[in-house]
């Protein structure tokens, strides 16, 4: 609720700001994980209790909340990252196509979810990560201040993915390694946009936890510091 109450006001200050003016993003925290979550597509008692937890996305250009409830969780380990998105059914969800079943291919007509990776570096770079139901992932580097988009990174991603009538889950995790880095360090801060895609969805079918204009904008992506053991936000 917190989360919403905030996106809410960002939308409001974006009527009131200049053209052109960029709003500020504010900074979060997640927990090194004591022990992981088991990638099972259950969020089980206690699991994600040291995770990084928000609700409500934003979509770009109207810069208005979302139609369809989005609750986005992230935490990491010493080794991994970790991602859960508990996503309800919107109105035309009644199934869940999965055109996509291979690496890197995509399908913009079914439902998904998608998890931008910024890690710290010299020069900006983000990876982009398309999952849908099946679960098949589209996985993309790109270094915008160079124009560079890598096709053939990959990652090895842990997804699982339960469905009922209502809603569905992701739960994925994903190595830390898969983005230069051998660890993250207590204090370190990455950037993440989380994103999904719903169709007919309003007021339109994709939207971020964020106020954006473009996904693939870096300073649209929220930053997160990392730390070994201090109070988070669950909403």
């Amino acid at each position: 609720l917190f989360v919403v109450a905030c996106a809410v006001q960002q939308s409001s200050r974006l009527a009131a700001a200049g053209e052109g003016e960029r709003l500020q993003v504010g900074e979060f925290t997640a927990t090194r994980f004591e022990k992981p979550p088991v990638i099972d597509g259950v969020a089980g008692p206690g699991e994600w209790d040291r995770a990084f937890t928000t609700e409500g996305m934003m979509a770009p250009f109207e810069h208005e909340l979302h139609e369809s409830i989005t609750v986005m969780s992230l935490g990491f380990d010493a080794e991994r990252l970790y991602f859960l998105m508990r996503c309800t059914r919107g109105n035309q969800e009644w199934r869940l196509p999965k055109y996509a079943r291979q690496n890197d291919d995509y399908n913009f007509g079914e439902p998904s979810v998608a998890i931008w990776v910024t890690p710290p570096a010299m020069v900006p770079e983000t990876y982009q990560n398309i999952i849908n139901t099946y679960p098949a992932v589209m996985d993309i580097k790109m270094i915008p201040s160079r124009g560079y988009t890598g096709m053939g990174w990959k990652a090895d991603w842990k997804i699982a993915v339960k469905e009922t009538e209502t809603d569905y889950t992701i739960e994925a995790s994903v190595p830390i390694k898969a983005f230069g880095h051998e660890t993250i360090k207590n204090g370190d801060v990455w950037r993440f946009l989380l994103c999904r895609t719903c169709h007919g969805a309003k007021p339109r079918s994709q939207a971020s936890w964020s106020v954006t204009q473009g996904f693939a904008e870096i300073p649209g992506h929220i930053p997160v510091r990392m730390a070994d053991d201090e109070a988070v936000l669950q909403s």
